[in-house]
């Protein structure tokens, strides 16, 4: 946490800030927040980001300045600043929460960070589970489909008797074998309707029905 005055010089810091910063604490109090977490962006411009328009600009400075211009807390934004540690670079992500405060009169903010790094990233390895196993599914499901198209025609072939007369023994153990392929190919079908359902390209159309008349 960051205790920040309306000058925006940090007054009071905590011991994880000093850890995130890696800077000691006489290196910290009187400097800017964004200065005083050691971001190599703070000098660039006003509002210590980048004007690329990308995901990880940082935009503390401009937070603290808004919540002291209106007087409400701004909570849960994530930001990622540029910071160097001991003049190794890296970008943690990390949520942010400002508060306004009055202390001897004077206007001050609370700022608390909680580094998120480590639940961002594995948020998104589970996106990139989810999307090698939705890649998985269609491309096995599709790979099934092929065999399973030749193996219903050659027991429709065979069933119709184009390959030749067959007895009722084989007519029977080949209809089993037909409906089973086509069990077969409607699982597989409704793999598929799944799996396009999850990622969000089937159209679902909603008809009101009476329950007696589907009975």
């Amino acid at each position: 946490m960051l205790l920040v005055n309306e000058q925006m010089a940090v007054v009071r810091a905590n011991e994880t800030i000093r850890h995130i910063s890696g800077r000691d604490y006489r290196e910290i109090i009187g400097r800017g927040p964004c200065e005083a977490l050691s971001c190599l962006r703070y000098g660039d411009a006003p509002d210590c980001r980048t004007d690329s328009g990308k995901d990880d600009e940082c935009s503390l400075y401009t937070m603290i300045q808004t919540s002291f211009e209106s007087g409400k807390p701004i909570r849960g934004l994530e930001i990622r600043p540029l910071l160097s540690d001991n003049g190794e670079v890296h970008t943690p992500w990390l949520l942010v929460s400002v508060e306004p405060v009055s202390i001897d009169s004077g206007k001050h903010v609370v700022v608390a960070i909680d580094d998120i790094t480590d639940r961002k990233r594995a948020d998104e390895e589970l996106r990139e589970a989810v999307e090698m196993k939705s890649q998985f599914v269609s491309t096995i499901s599709h790979e099934l489909r092929t065999p399973l198209t030749s193996m219903r025609e050659a027991v429709t072939i065979v069933l119709s008797g184009e390959a030749g007369r067959i007895n009722k023994d084989q007519v029977h153990f080949l209809e089993i074998a037909k409906r089973n392929i086509e069990r077969l190919g409607r699982l597989i079908n409704d793999v598929l309707d799944f799996q396009r359902l999850d990622a969000g390209k089937m159209t679902v159309s909603y008809t009101h029905l009476r329950a007696h008349e589907t009975v």
